[in-house]
């Protein structure tokens, strides 16, 4: 099976790090830039088939005209299963993972995942229920993350949770009324981090579940926070305790 994929990011992340996903590319034969031209070399190097089109045809396929003047047809994307996670947690011995719980704005899970990948993720756990599909406009959105960093789609988050905390990994949720300062916590451990749907938050019973629920302090608490603004505070404070922390190079 095929699945579609446009905009030059996408593609050129594909053609770098994985050439033999593409099945073929279809590029707008009104654009000339070098931008294209590196794509189309980078393409023919890699003997993947090129065809060149009207952007109208572009628009029409993908339904919108946000395609960049190029789509791929790429072999559909694997997404893995609860098995494939405790594969993960039998092989690494230090965890970073990132769990949503009802989230549904395509736009909103691709920046997460872009932001996910940058901060070198062990994987990202999605519902199977109640949770935008990994579709065109996420994969877009992600830089072409979403086929670079394991993505798991699981039945029950509650028994995921549980399966991450027998191998000691720290699950920590997120609430805008919790009284713990992401940046007073100890992050520097195996952590699941747990981002919910904006306004809704994480369900009460994942809360429940989790170790700990922390807070990113505002100054002006009108409006909350964009889920993938939160999300990419949160892993990079993970990431420079991890890191950069003074007592860590000690």
């Amino acid at each position: 099976m095929s699945e579609i994929v446009y905009g030059i990011h996408v593609i050129e992340e594909l053609l770098d790090n994985h050439p033999n996903k593409i099945i073929c590319i279809f590029f707008s034969h009104t654009r000339q830039d070098l931008k294209f031209k590196k794509l189309i070399s980078q393409a023919k190097k890699n003997n993947i088939a090129i065809k060149f089109v009207l952007k109208k045809w572009l628009t029409k396929t993908v339904k919108h005209n946000k395609h960049q003047g190029l789509i791929a047809y790429i072999k559909s994307s694997q997404v893995l299963k609860e098995k494939n996670l405790l594969e993960i947690l039998k092989k690494e011995k230090s965890y970073l993972f990132l769990i949503f719980d009802n989230i549904n704005d395509p736009r909103n899970l691709g920046a997460c995942i872009r932001s996910a990948y940058l901060a070198g993720i062990s994987g990202v756990i999605i519902k199977k229920n109640r949770s935008v599909k990994i579709n065109s406009t996420v994969k877009k959105t992600s830089s072409g993350s979403t086929d670079l960093i394991p993505i798991i789609q699981v039945t029950n988050l509650i028994y995921t949770i549980k399966l991450l905390k027998k191998y000691h990994v720290k699950v920590i949720g997120t609430s805008h009324v919790s009284a713990n300062n992401l940046y007073l916590e100890n992050l520097n451990q195996s952590i699941a981090l747990v981002m919910g749907a904006e306004n809704k938050g994480i369900s009460n019973l994942v809360q429940k579940n989790c170790d700990q629920i922390i807070k990113i302090p505002v100054v002006n608490k009108k409006f909350p926070l964009n889920i993938s603004v939160a999300t990419g505070i949160c892993l990079f404070e993970i990431i420079r305790q991890k890191y950069y922390n003074k007592s860590s190079h000690n």
